[in-house]
């Protein structure tokens, strides 16, 4: 989403951001949620679908046209439940900002934004909000990461970084309140990558749904015929290797990252699995029977390693759901991926 708005203004043009900013009770999304709408009406990101985002769009439309940020309320009640067919109850706010090309100080948050995550840096993109006496919204914008802040023009006391540096302690988007102001804190950090080791049939698969979900792909193999663009289109990096350990112990693997492991041998899968524990990855997983897998954790232990660091693979891979295609291994690798990013496995 950043890259898309960084783009947009760069281009010189406007686009409307929908964030959710907060929700009591049952609502489709959770605060922090956000679509943007440019100006020729391509969207991205969603906060909920039906009803609500479709009335949220128009106002979004509505914002391009007259250049002014609302705050919308929804009042999720039993008839607008009915009227909408709706399931869910509650009560949301939605802050609609106009985003604009022609601002210097627009253009240069996002861009930076885009620089810092580029860079492998994490940190927060900060929209204030506050409701003037004649009844409109003002709205600023700052950035704060981990190498520094940019204040942009924020409203006070938001500008503030030894205010804000105090507040700034959540991997989930908040909302500030100081007075009759108040600041959406969203955390942004660069994309999380996934090292698939092995070019075959799973992790072709295994690309194809990680680009479905928003993940990057690095694929490593030792054969070029399986190793390249046109069996995976989706990935960010192809790495054509001789060897799959050499080629791990190259690679910028944090511990943001997931490393995959499903080469078209155990031999290769052992150096690989040893290489990778030797990253910082946040995921380490295998596709293995249980035989396999205990024949390849003995010889590991042979040479040296500590059952510890075995404890941190996942082997058999993906959350058991049954999977027997590689289209349905990839959905299990994913799910189980996604599971471990929200603290769910």
């Amino acid at each position: 989403m950043v890259q898309f708005i960084a783009d947009r203004l760069a281009q010189g043009k406007r686009l409307a951001l929908a964030t959710v900013v907060s929700r009591t009770g049952s609502g489709p999304r959770e605060p922090g949620a956000t679509m943007a709408v440019a100006d020729d009406g391509i969207l991205r990101g969603t906060i909920g679908g039906g009803w609500l985002e479709a009335k949220t769009r128009k106002e979004a439309i509505q914002a391009l046209q007259d250049g002014k940020a609302r705050l919308l309320a929804f009042d999720l009640n039993a008839k607008t439940l009915a009227e909408n067919t709706m399931v869910c109850g509650g009560r949301m706010e939605i802050l609609v900002d106009v985003l604009d090309g022609g601002r210097p100080s627009h253009v240069g948050i996002f861009q930076r934004a885009v620089e810092a995550l580029q860079a492998g840096r994490s940190g927060y993109l900060l929209t204030s909000f506050l409701e003037t006496a004649r009844g409109e919204w003002v709205t600023g914008h700052g950035l704060w990461m981990e190498n520094g802040k940019d204040g942009g023009d924020l409203c006070d006391p938001f500008r503030d970084g030894v205010w804000l540096k105090k507040s700034l302690s959540t991997d989930k988007p908040v909302v500030l309140r100081e007075g009759a102001g108040r600041c959406l804190v969203q955390p942004i950090h660069p994309p999380r990558r996934v090292f698939i080791v092995g070019a075959g049939h799973v992790g072709q698969a295994l690309a194809a749904v990680c680009a479905m979900t928003g993940l990057q792909t690095v694929i490593i193999d030792d054969r070029s015929e399986f190793a390249c663009p046109d069996r995976f289109p989706e990935a960010q990096d192809i790495v054509v290797c001789a060897s799959y350990a050499q080629a791990l112990k190259q690679s910028d693997i944090t511990t943001a990252d997931a490393v995959v492991i499903a080469t078209h041998s155990h031999l290769t899968d052992r150096d690989a699995l040893d290489a990778a524990l030797a990253t910082p990855a946040g995921y380490i997983g295998m596709i293995a029977s249980r035989r396999k897998r205990d024949l390849i954790y003995a010889s590991l232990l042979d040479r040296g390693a500590a059952k510890e660091d075995l404890a941190r693979v996942r082997s058999p891979i993906g959350l058991d759901i049954g999977a027997q295609t590689p289209a349905e291994i990839a959905v299990a690798i994913a799910a189980e991926l996604i599971a471990v990013k929200y603290g769910k496995a």
